[in-house]
């Protein structure tokens, strides 16, 4: 049974961005490790489907070329989207309802990419499998929080912790479901 994974960075506050939704905060030359990926290309391999909103799409869609081809892509939207890449496609559909008409067909997991919104829709919907977050050692103040407005709380499991010499921390939880 494929896992929906959330992968994502996030400031020691809880923010994935700032409020203006720049992911440039990411890229300071502190927090690049020459031969550490932090899981990113294990991840990758193991992924049959990519799904995020379409804020996070449209900024990916801006770095130029398209990170992710051979990927499948779903993008979370109500808006109609312009010269998509080949294999993106959107849908309007919820987190639940998507996942019951795809879930039967894969083999590969599903990585939640976000951002915040479309986080909150898979954690309510109970959806979420694993969490993988990779703290930064930054405090943005005000931003895009990680579940923007989640009202469910759901306790999990610490799978496994790695910390860096540049200070970044990355925790993997699975979700304690009851039996």
């Amino acid at each position: 049974m494929p896992e929906i994974i959330l992968y994502t960075a996030c400031s020691l506050d809880g923010f994935i961005a700032p409020e203006d939704g720049t992911l440039d905060w990411l890229e300071r030359p502190e927090f690049r490790l020459e031969s550490e990926d932090f899981g990113y290309a294990s991840l990758l391999n193991g992924t049959e489907v990519l799904v995020m909103g379409r804020t996070t799409y449209d900024q990916v869609a801006a770095f130029g070329q398209w990170p992710y081809p051979g990927k499948r892509v779903v993008v979370f939207s109500h808006r109609e989207i312009a010269h998509v890449p080949e294999g993106v496609s959107t849908t309007s559909q919820a987190p639940e309802e998507w996942l019951k008409n795809v879930q039967a067909g894969l083999s590969g997991n599903i990585w939640l990419v976000g951002g915040g919104l479309l986080n909150r829709g898979f954690w309510e919907a109970d959806l979420v499998d694993r969490l993988i977050v990779t703290f930064l050692p930054v405090v943005l103040g005000a931003g895009r929080p990680l579940f923007s407005g989640a009202r469910t709380s759901r306790p999990l499991q610490l799978i496994r912790q790695q910390a860096w010499p540049n200070g970044m921390v990355q925790l993997e939880y699975t979700l304690s479901r009851a039996v």
